[in-house]
Order: structure tokens, then sequence, then C-alpha cells
């Protein structure tokens, strides 16, 4: 996960002015990620849901992206955060000059790698995701706001450091199953192999002014430096036209439909290094069965309108609302809004796109409950 992070956030210095891009083929990163309605060429490269895949049958790179994210925290520090991070676990060292250089506010960092193919309605891809998130107390905020004194620390004064860290091999398949005057419907599988890890570590007021930090590990860690587990999920989705002319989409997709035991728990911030355990839990869980729904209206392959429903059953049920434009051939733009993530806009020139704003689903909220 170390070497993950580092190749996903060094490229991005060209535009480290933005706090949340992504850069590649996955035109619905430009519109607040809704589309899981559109199909032919309005469709995302790299489906979010699967019976897209039913129109993309030619062969061609189906994701080859890179994507950042950062809350708190400028891109010129994210050397600080990567440095020290290696499968999902921060060493002593590092959470410790974390709590003393950002102590003052919680911060978010993470990146995105993805790279795959599509061939005669098959989907071949490898994705990766890293994220480093700290949460300081009221204690260290105050400290750090005061200039760091070694010298005078705050009493109680403490940082929770977490780090995930996800990869996925993923397999596809779309089909068309009916077709006629009054509309079509496709059917499709994604099948995801994954593999998580997770850690938690705390600096405390001690560790933090004298830098004798030997042992970090939160107590769910029980001693070990990262979690990792393994699994196997897999997503079914539906896809249909109707009204006239065909030109309206409804897609349903279930995420998790076979959900793979990947899930963690950590205690939450501030809970100290010692607790009990029966206390003070949340779940780790980026894999939860989630069901969504969305519909489009689609001008041949030139425009696009898109409204999407996601996470339903989550808990964290999400609205997305995107429009595409094809200007001319290999020249389009798009913009979006998710009412979790906020507004996205997004180009493309050839082949290749380029999404500013929310464009990343990669949030701490997908994985941390607090």
């Amino acid at each position: 996960m170390k070497t993950l992070a580092c190749l996903a956030l060094l490229p991005l210095a060209a535009v480290a002015s933005a706090s949340d891009f992504a850069l590649g083929t996955t035109r619905a990163a430009g519109m607040g990620n809704a589309g899981l309605a559109f199909r032919g060429n309005l469709a995302s490269s790299r489906p979010a849901n699967p019976a897209q895949l039913a129109w993309q049958q030619r062969f061609r790179f189906s994701d080859l992206s890179f994507g950042y994210f950062a809350n708190g925290v400028d891109f010129s520090d994210a050397s600080d955060f990567v440095s020290g991070f290696d499968k999902g676990a921060f060493d002593a060292d590092s959470i410790v000059n974390l709590a003393r250089q950002f102590g003052d506010s919680k911060t978010d960092l993470g990146g995105t790698l993805g790279l795959g193919f599509t061939a005669s309605g098959f989907h071949f891809g490898a994705e990766g995701v890293a994220l480093v998130t700290t949460r300081p107390n009221d204690a260290l905020q105050r400290w750090v706001r005061a200039g760091s004194n070694l010298t005078a620390p705050v009493a109680g004064m403490q940082l929770d450091g977490y780090g995930v860290g996800q990869s996925e091999l993923l397999f596809g398949y779309g089909r068309g199953i009916s077709s006629g005057p009054n509309g079509e419907m496709a059917v499709g599988l994604m099948g995801r192999f994954v593999t998580t890890y997770f850690s938690h570590h705390i600096a405390n007021e001690a560790q933090i002014t004298s830098g004798n930090a030997i042992n970090t590990a939160a107590p769910e860690m029980a001693g070990s430096d990262f979690l990792k587990k393994e699994g196997f999920a897999l997503d079914l989705g539906m896809h249909t036209t109707f009204g006239p002319g065909q030109r309206f989409q409804g897609a349903l997709v279930i995420n998790n439909l076979v959900s793979p035991d990947v899930s963690f728990l950590a205690f939450q911030p501030d809970q100290g290094a010692t607790i009990d355990p029966g206390d003070g839990f949340s779940r780790v869980d980026a894999y939860r069965r989630t069901m969504s729904l969305g519909v489009a209206w689609q001008e041949r392959e030139t425009m696009g309108l898109a409204a999407d429903l996601v996470g339903i059953g989550s808990g964290r049920t999400e609205g997305r609302f995107g429009a595409d434009w094809q200007l001319a051939r290999g020249l389009g733009a798009r913009a979006g809004y998710s009412t979790l993530d906020g507004w996205t806009v997004g180009a493309s020139l050839g082949g290749f796109n380029l999404a500013v704003g929310s464009a990343n689903r990669l949030m701490a909220g997908t994985f941390f409950r607090f």
C-alpha cells in the first residue's frame, strides 16, 4: 500500500491546487459519479453498473486512471503522511511527527489507481485505494495551535491515526436479454477479489512530547502493526430502455450481493490507550450490501442527463445528478453534483478525461463512521 499511495499521489503535482480530482478514463467522475443508467458512448468505461458492459463490445482500455483526495492537508505535505505508511500501518516515529505538525485539525489523504479493459461484454481490471486519516482530540488541537511547545504540553492530548488500504481484481460480464420496439434490457455481474488492510495507532501526551513512541498500536490491533483480510464480492446490475425513441433509461444495481467478510472493528478516536473492549467500537467496512437506482435521458450518443440514488441501506444514501455533452468527436464536457460530496466538473479530449471537485468516491466517511 505504501507503493500504491506514492504512485497515486506523486504524479499529481501539476494540479496540486485541487483538493480532489481524478485523471484518466472515468467520465462519471466529472458528473458527481452519476450515470448508472447511461448506455453506449455516454456510459463510463469503468461501469458502476455491470449491465452497461452489454453495450461495450469492442476492445478498449476501460480504465487507466489515478485520483487524489485531501482534506486538511496540502499536496506539498503528502510525503509526510506517505513516508511512514505501509500496508495500512503507521510507524511510531511518523505518528508522533504527524501529531506535532498536523494536530490542529483532522486530516484525510488518499489516492486511487485503476487499470482495466473491456471486450465483447467482458471487463477485466485492477483497482487500488489507500487512505490515511488522523483525528486529534481537543487537547492536542489547542497545543498545536499554541505553537507545539514541548515544554508546555496540554494534559491528555492524543492523536489517533487510522490507515486503510484495499485492492481489487475485477472481472465482469454484461449481456442483453431482450430487445424490441418497446425497449431493451440487459443484465451484468461484476466479481471482485478483495484484499483489505487496516491499522489504528495512538500517540499520547508522553509520546508526543518525548518522541519516545515504541508501541503505538491501538488495543484492537492486538499487538500487530496492521490487520489484513481477503474475500470475494459480487455485484448485480440491470439496465432497461423505454419511452419514445428509447431515450429514457433505467438502472438497478445491488452492490455486494455477495458480501465479503473484510470489515474491521475500530476504537473510535480519543478513547484512550486502554479501554473497556466492550465500548467505543465503530465498524470499518466499505463492502456493505447496498442498492442503487438510476434514471437517465439520452439524445443519441451526444448528450445525456442522469440522476441516481446510491447506497440505499448503507445509512449514507446519496443523490447524484450529472450532465454530459459530447461537443465534437473526442471533445466533451460534463458537470455533476453529489448530495454528500458537492460539485464536480469534467472535460475530455480524445479518450482522456479530467475531473475536478468531489471527483473521487474515496472519502473518509466511506470507511469510518466518526
